[in-house]
């Protein structure tokens, strides 16, 4: 998984494949400029699971999905920590054989 909280770091990300940058660059510019104090965009990589998906929200995607929907060709779905507008935006690709635990438990949000 990568951890993203700015659009610079979008250039020195070579393990972002192209497909999926314009969905990350969405999710980073609906962050705002202050992405410290915003939260953070999880980029899923093939092999990710769920349990490391769920460690590094903090939450359990499967019960503390705000919302998902589709952006391109990816998957994106919104965990808050809290009433203030904290938290993460997931990015994961909308392809099969792909971190098939975190895809299905968005899809099922859908």
């Amino acid at each position: 998984m990568l951890k993203l909280t700015s659009i610079s770091q979008l250039s020195s990300r070579s393990a972002l494949p192209p497909p999926y940058r314009p969905a990350v660059e969405h999710a980073l510019q609906n962050l705002g400029p202050d992405l410290t104090a915003r939260g953070f965009v999880l980029f899923v990589e093939r092999n990710d699971t769920l349990a490391e998906i769920n460690n590094c929200c903090s939450r359990d995607i499967s019960t503390s999905l705000e919302g998902t929907f589709i952006d391109g060709n990816c998957l994106i779905g919104v965990v808050l920590w809290g009433s203030s507008g904290e938290g993460v935006t997931i990015v994961c690709p909308n392809v099969d054989d792909y971190a098939d635990e975190v895809a299905d438990v968005l899809r099922k949000y859908l």
